[in-house]
C-alpha cells in the first residue's frame, strides 16, 4: 500500500475517533482535536505528489489517534500514563523534525545547519505548545483546560522529550545526507 493510502485510511480512523469523542465526551475533546486535524490536512494534500509527506502524515495521524484513544479511555492524571505525555511528545517532536526535514532540503546544503534547523524548529514549536497549555489552564471559565496539572517540571520534561525526538530524525537527517554525498 502506498503511504498517501495509508494515510488516508489513518485519517478516517482519526475522523472516525473525533466523531466519537465529540459524542461521548462533548465539544471541548472535539474542538481539541479537528483543530489538528484539519490543520493538518495540507500534509495529505502534498502527499499525494510527495510520499515523505504522505509517510509525515501518516505518522501525524496515528500519533494523535494514540492520543486521543488515551485521552478517551484514560485520564493524563493517572500516573503511568505520564509516560505516555514523553513517548507522545518525543512522537511530535519527531513529526516536526519530519517536517522541517523536508521543507528546509532545498535550502539548506550544510549537513549540520540542517541538524541544527531541525532542531530548533521542533523545539520552538514545543515551547509554542507549552505556552498554549499555560494559557488554556489561566483562562477563565468555562474555557479553562487543565492541560498541565502538574507545572513546570512537566513542561520541561515536555520540551526535553520534544528535542529527544527531534535529535533522533536529525540524526537519520545527518545520516542520510551523508549517503547521498558519499
Amino acid at each position: 500500500m502506498r503511504p498517501f493510502h495509508t494515510a488516508i485510511v489513518l485519517r478516517i480512523i482519526w475522523l472516525a475517533l473525533i466523531i466519537y469523542a465529540f459524542v461521548s465526551e462533548g465539544a471541548a475533546m472535539f474542538l481539541f482535536n479537528i483543530i489538528p486535524f484539519l490543520g493538518s490536512a495540507f500534509l495529505l494534500w502534498l502527499g499525494h505528489k510527495r510520499d515523505e509527506y504522505a509517510t509525515l502524515d501518516a505518522l501525524v495521524s496515528a500519533t494523535f489517534i494514540a492520543t486521543l484513544i488515551v485521552g478517551l479511555y484514560m485520564t493524563w492524571q493517572t500516573p503511568g500514563v505520564l509516560a505516555f505525555d514523553k513517548l507522545f511528545h518525543m512522537l511530535g517532536g519527531m513529526c516536526l523534525a519530519w517536517f522541517a526535514a523536508i521543507l528546509y532540503k532545498p535550502h539548506i546544503d550544510q549537513r549540520w545547519m540542517t541538524a541544527v534547523a531541525i532542531i530548533t524548529f521542533a523545539l520552538a514549536v514545543g515551547a509554542a505548545w507549552e505556552v498554549f497549555e499555560w494559557v488554556m489552564s489561566v483562562v477563565p471559565a468555562p474555557y479553562a483546560w487543565p492541560f498541565n496539572p502538574f507545572g513546570l517540571a512537566d513542561s520541561f520534561g515536555d520540551l526535553i522529550a520534544d528535542t529527544v525526538g527531534a535529535c533522533i530524525i536529525a540524526a537519520v537527517e545527518l545520516r542520510r545526507r551523508t549517503k547521498t554525498v558519499a
